[in-house]
């Protein structure tokens, strides 16, 4: 099972379901994959928060892959920066900017060491 549906993304896209790519089901259920290995596949569908971003995360990916093309997240971006001898290339951009962004709102993709009140003894 996927995080959105066919009808969400739709939804998400502000468009009819009639105006989807046909293979949106397959695009869904790759950008879930992708959603799941940004966040080390600790989304709980369970948690209301998590599930939207989660849902939301799924359908901007796809949104993204329809703007630049699915196979962009094959090839990755063209091009570099060169600095006199010294070449480096762009790494590809899988996840998209917006999906990683609802992600982050609710935690998801934090890797540091939360800080906050700590009890002292």
């Amino acid at each position: 099972m996927g995080y959105a549906t066919v009808t969400e993304l739709a939804t998400y896209l502000g468009v009819g379901g009639g105006t989807l790519p046909a293979d949106a089901s397959r695009l869904l259920e790759r950008a879930g994959d992708l959603v799941k290995l940004a966040t080390l596949n600790r989304g709980n569908v369970a948690d209301v928060e998590q599930k939207t971003a989660l849902r939301d995360a799924t359908c901007a990916q796809v949104e993204f892959w329809l703007s630049v093309g699915e196979d962009h997240a094959v090839t990755g971006e063209s091009g570099g920066v060169s600095i006199g001898s010294l070449r480096i290339d762009s790494l590809p951009q899988q996840l998209a900017l917006r999906a990683w962004n609802y992600l982050f709102l609710v935690g998801l993709t934090f890797r540091g060491v939360p800080m906050g009140p700590r009890e002292v003894n």
